[in-house]
């Protein structure tokens, strides 16, 4: 519940279903793309699995909220010269349910770089 106010798309339904925040994406980006490839792997960066198959992507989005798996994006990125855009964003919101924050952050580093 706690992430709700940073997953675009969230919803109390995905918090009692216990949807994981990888399938919240997933069906956000099939809603704006219905043919758009998307692979949803639930696990950790760090695993052979994740690794194997950010390396065949055509751009990272890291949207991540720590820095270790920020810095494993960015050596992917830097390696394989794959583009990779850093994304934060935060939806606060007060105890009537209105937005009080809107807030975030994309950067791009340059191709090939941290």
């Amino acid at each position: 519940i706690s992430n709700l106010n940073r997953l675009l798309g969230s919803t109390l339904r995905d918090v009692t279903e216990e949807v994981s925040k990888v399938d919240v994406a997933a069906r956000n980006i099939r809603r704006i793309d219905a043919e758009a490839r998307v692979v949803a792997l639930r696990c950790t960066v760090f695993t052979e699995r994740a690794l194997t198959a950010l390396r065949t992507c055509d751009v990272l989005i890291a949207a991540t909220d720590n820095d270790a798996s920020r810095m494993v994006l960015n050596a992917l990125s830097a390696q394989y010269l794959t583009p990779i855009v850093h994304a934060g964003v935060n939806l606060g919101v007060d105890s009537e349910g209105n937005f009080d924050d809107i807030s975030g952050e994309v950067a791009l580093p340059e191709l090939g770089t941290w």
